[in-house]
């Protein structure tokens, strides 16, 4: 990340070291993704706006097409897959799909523990496929 805003993206016209600087400036002094990513990433991918960006990258369209059990694992803290941006309606439509949300997590930062602390996602993931396979193991024996 620090490597990529050493000079301004592409698309910014000055490239003069005062412009760098405050671009850098500008970049770093994001207070949300959504700042970050319109000042940055959509100039990096040379995106118009940060929403055209998001509409674009966005996993939502391709979930109804989803064929293998997928467990999605989401907080409600998430400063980057943020609340607001679960496809909730989407998920519930395909049978495939599984969501299980939190209050809290962060971004992938689920622990467990207060001396030692550990993810406690890991063991929900474990979980999950002992079960998928538990579950194709059964099918195989009915057939």
């Amino acid at each position: 990340f620090f490597l990529m805003i050493r000079r301004p993206p592409r698309s910014t016209q000055s490239r003069s070291s005062a412009a760098s600087d405050v671009y850098k400036r500008q970049v770093m002094a994001s207070r949300t993704m959504w700042e970050f990513d319109e000042l940055f990433t959509r100039k990096l991918y040379e995106y118009p706006s940060a929403e055209h960006y998001y509409r674009v990258v966005s996993c939502n369209k391709r979930l109804q097409y989803v064929k293998t059990p997928t467990l999605m694992l989401n907080s409600t803290d998430d400063p980057i897959s943020v609340k607001s941006a679960i496809p909730y309606e989407s998920i519930q439509s395909n049978p495939n799909l599984i969501l299980a949300v939190t209050r809290k997590g962060s971004h992938i930062s689920w622990f467990t523990g207060f001396r030692n602390p550990k993810r406690w996602y890991l063991q929900l993931m474990l979980e999950y496929f002992e079960a998928m396979r538990a579950e194709i193991t059964q099918d195989k024996k009915k057939e």
